[in-house]
């Protein structure tokens, strides 16, 4: 599918678009909650404003795409392509469900700064020793120097960012982490 129109008549929520090719869409201001938009080409699309609460995007390419206050809360970024998005901010990345394997924006894979609700669930299911950082890193496919210097950044620049665990809810990121 190749979408060359304007698409901001919130008519698309839980619409599935897996595979879809919409490279340089502009889907500005549109209602995509839920899609399902794994291995979307979403190449310099324009999703700004776009509600992507709860979408699937998992694996998508959105490389050069424009998320300026785009809506991600809830969203799945498991392995997602965001070398080079535009206008995407911390405060909507920290509202995401899961990024793990995902690139960022500047290229370096995700490091686990942002504490998100569905990676924790993944890492519980997986077993992964939450008292561990190397196991940690290791789910995340960083180093264990990345893994903690993305943790230093999350208390540096987003210290009111709680961390969540399955076991015990939302809580201080010492009580779950006490590396930090």
């Amino acid at each position: 599918m190749r979408a060359r129109g304007r698409l901001s008549d919130n008519t698309l929520p839980w619409v599935c678009l897996r595979y879809a090719d919409l490279r340089s869409a502009n889907l500005g201001a549109s209602n995509l909650k839920n899609a399902d938009l794994h291995k979307a080409n979403l190449e310099m699309a324009d999703l700004s404003y776009t509600n992507l609460d709860g979408a699937r995007l998992t694996r998508a390419k959105l490389q050069g795409a424009n998320l300026d206050a785009a809506s991600l809360d809830g969203a799945n970024l498991i392995g997602a392509n965001l070398r080079g998005v535009k206008n995407l901010r911390n405060e909507q990345l920290v509202q995401v469900g899961r990024m793990r394997g995902s690139v960022m924006p500047d290229g370096r894979l995700y490091d686990g700064r942002y504490n998100l609700p569905g990676d924790f669930v993944d890492a519980n299911i997986l077993h992964v020793d939450m008292n561990n950082p190397a196991t940690i890193a290791s789910f995340y496919g960083v180093s264990l120097e990345e893994f903690l210097l993305g943790q230093e950044w999350r208390q540096v620049y987003m210290p009111s960012v709680s961390v969540w665990h399955e076991s015990v809810g939302f809580q201080n990121a010492k009580l779950i982490m006490p590396w930090l």
